[in-house]
């Protein structure tokens, strides 16, 4: 009995160094994982930006004109911008045409 005790003494000793092991090799394995993943998010991200090159390298010159012209509309028109809420933008449109209708139904009669 005594050298059962003993034996099942030193397994418990042991067991949290096997473990431990264990635990560098999942987080070794974790950081293999995440470096290859972020060589594939860089070049996805290369190789999108190398197809957009391509793409305004192959327009022709009105045509590349024209696709700057739009970017800078774009530019002006939201530059600043900023949408109110919703119900806001509801109540000013019902405003709107309550002075309309009243406007309108002034100058029938």
């Amino acid at each position: 009995m005594k050298l059962y005790k003993k034996i099942l003494f030193l397994f418990i000793l042991i067991l949290p160094l096997f473990s431990a092991g264990q635990s560098k090799k999942v987080q070794k394995q974790q950081k293999k994982i995440a470096q290859t993943k972020e060589l594939k998010t860089l070049e996805a991200e290369r190789q999108y930006m190398k197809a957009v090159k391509h793409h305004h390298d192959i327009q022709t010159k009105d045509t590349h004109k024209m696709m700057k012209g739009n970017i800078k509309k774009t530019k002006k028109v939201y530059k600043g911008a900023k949408q109110d809420f919703f119900l806001k933008q509801w109540l000013k449109v019902f405003k709107r045409n309550k002075q309309r209708t009243k406007s309108n139904s002034g100058k029938k009669k």
